[in-house]
């Protein structure tokens, strides 16, 4: 690159008017070291960028002036001649990595239950119940909603080789060192599913139907009774881990999410319906984490309630608005009963608004917004019970009741009352008051007679008995003779007993058809009396008589012998 100055003639900027001296000439010997304005003009048409540089760093260094036109001549050329950046040599390829053996180290636990639970999430979201790909995959739905995947499936999914059962055994593995409360294992131990799954499931579908239900013109509270309970359970069930996520879709029901589209009444009226159906869900959760089947981290989720929910339900209430005002006053009493909350949070928020007196038809019927708090929660409002229970009256007629209260009567008696029964009424044929009082069956007959029809059942004139029913036969004829003498000597002591009452009170004759009459009222009472004894009275007599009869059979024996 040739510029306007630099030339055979001689250098314009150097003052030298292209004066030329003799080489034997001793300024000729003084410029033999090259000038910096030489050195430039060199590089410029050797083209070599560094020795142009160099030279115009010289130039300032001994305050040579370069005119401006020549400087920027220079730092043009500069500039455009610059030389490019050499280009890195690339970095050597890294050597390809050795293939996993059979014993690869494994991630650390943590890393991987993480990638086990995001997996599983996965899967269950993918594959809803009773759906093709539920049963492609082999998911096995348990009982409560729980779903469960096999190991070797999800040892896959997250990168694990090998043969199924060393898959499913490393997967096994991460599982059963990762703390409680995220896995469970079927009882076989071949497959695994999430603890939160099914309760964040439960709970998630039955808020959606709450927030579309608090939102819809034609809502009644009854209508969410259910999906209140479930979304309560499933809040508790789902674990620690899905407690931020509880706390953030419950915030949904705030009065700030609302349609923009929805006329200002009906604004109004979801504003509402939101503020007491959340103070419903924040009593349920209260009512089931502190209950006995809730573990210990439910009482987490109950403990972040106040601080997240509190201002969202009792901020901003109208006082005018009687009915809201008397359902949260109820709630916080209830509240204050159980304990579920501090006192300090409670009567903060009982500062907030002003709770009517008087009494409270609603409340004492469960009718409305009271149908949802965690006492009525499960159960049917004071009109209905009513109701079931005339219905239930209506139908049973006079003879089905007898006859249902004969079942249960049959279906409580045991069987053994059925031999009590046997054995009482053989008593009573046996004792000496039911004979007088049945003188058909036991007409008395005198000791003699009884004698002497003895003798025709002896086994002598009766051949054809054999001989164990002659045995029987004699041991029967014994005891009618004991029972015999034992009546008579019964009625020996009560015609004593008589006679001596006699004597003690001497008859009166005015009184006399009063007494006997009173007698025999006393005697129907005894007999009333003794025909009511239980099977416990009745065994004692037995007891009584056949310990009777034994003494007398003791007696009779001495005497034969």
């Amino acid at each position: 690159m040739q510029f306007q100055g630099f030339g055979n003639s001689g250098c314009s900027g150097c003052g030298c008017n292209g004066a030329s001296f003799q080489p034997g000439s001793p300024a000729a010997a003084q410029s033999a070291a090259p000038s910096p304005l030489l050195k430039i003009r060199a590089g410029i048409e050797a083209g070599n960028h560094a020795e142009v540089l160099a030279a115009v760093r010289e130039a300032d260094q001994q305050g040579v002036a370069l005119a401006p036109n020549v400087r920027d001549m220079i730092t043009q050329w500069l500039s455009v001649n610059a030389p490019k950046k050499p280009e890195q040599p690339p970095p050597p390829e890294p050597a390809p990595a050795p293939p996993p053996g059979p014993e690869a180290p494994e991630p650390n636990a943590p890393t991987s239950a993480e990638k086990l639970r995001n997996a599983l999430l996965r899967f269950f979201e993918l594959a809803p119940k009773a759906s093709d790909a539920a049963a492609g995959l082999g998911i096995i739905e348990g009982k409560e909603g729980n779903r469960y995947l096999p190991l070797p499936v999800l040892g896959r999914a997250v990168g694990i080789t090998g043969e199924d059962f060393e898959v499913a055994m490393k997967a096994w593995t991460v599982v059963n060192e990762t703390p409680a409360g995220i896995f469970m294992l079927t009882e076989d131990a071949r497959a695994v599913g999430l603890v939160e799954w099914a309760g964040w499931e439960e709970f998630s579908s039955s808020l959606d139907v709450i927030v579309n239900g608090t939102r819809d013109p034609a809502f009644e509270p009854r209508s969410i009774q259910g999906h209140v309970a479930r979304a309560a359970r499933g809040a508790v069930r789902s674990g620690p881990l899905r407690q931020p996520d509880v706390l953030r879709r419950l915030q949904e029901l705030s009065s700030e999410n609302l349609p923009e589209d929805a006329a200002p009444a009906l604004r109004s009226a979801i504003q509402r319906r939101a503020r007491l159906a959340l103070a419903c869900l924040v009593d349920a959760i209260a009512s089931q984490g502190l209950g006995p089947q809730a573990g210990l981290d439910s009482m987490g989720l109950v403990g972040q309630l106040p601080r997240t929910l509190f201002g969202i339900i009792f901020d901003n209430i109208d006082d005018r608005d009687r009915g809201a005002c008397a359902f949260l006053g109820e709630i916080l009493q209830s509240w204050d009963r159980r304990r579920c909350f501090s006192k300090k949070w409670l009567q903060d928020a009982a500062g907030k608004f002003s709770m009517p007196k008087g009494p409270n038809s609603e409340r004492d019927e469960r009718r409305g917004w009271y149908a949802l708090t965690s006492e009525n929660l499960h159960r049917k409002p004071a009109e209905e019970e009513q109701a079931a229970s005339a219905q239930g009256q209506a139908f049973l007629s006079t003879d089905d009741t007898h006859r249902a209260q004969a079942g249960e009567k049959k279906a409580e008696a045991p069987k053994k009352d059925s031999k009590r029964k046997e054995t009482s009424t053989r008593a009573r044929s046996r004792s000496p008051r039911s004979q007088k009082r049945s003188p058909r069956k036991s007409p008395k007959r005198s000791p003699r007679k009884s004698l002497k029809r003895s003798p025709k059942r002896s086994p002598k004139k009766s051949p054809r008995r054999s001989p164990p029913r002659e045995k029987e036969h004699k041991e029967r004829d014994k005891e009618s003779k004991d029972g015999k003498e034992i009546k008579e000597r019964d009625g020996k002591e009560s015609k004593e007993i008589a006679d001596k009452a006699a004597t003690q009170s001497p008859p009166d004759p005015a009184g006399a058809g009063e007494a006997g009459s009173q007698d025999d009222a006393k005697k129907k009472r005894k007999i009333l009396q003794h025909d009511d004894d239980d099977d416990e009275t009745v065994a004692q007599r037995l007891e009584e008589s056949r310990r009777r009869r034994a003494a007398l059979m003791a007696k009779y024996k001495e005497g034969k012998e």
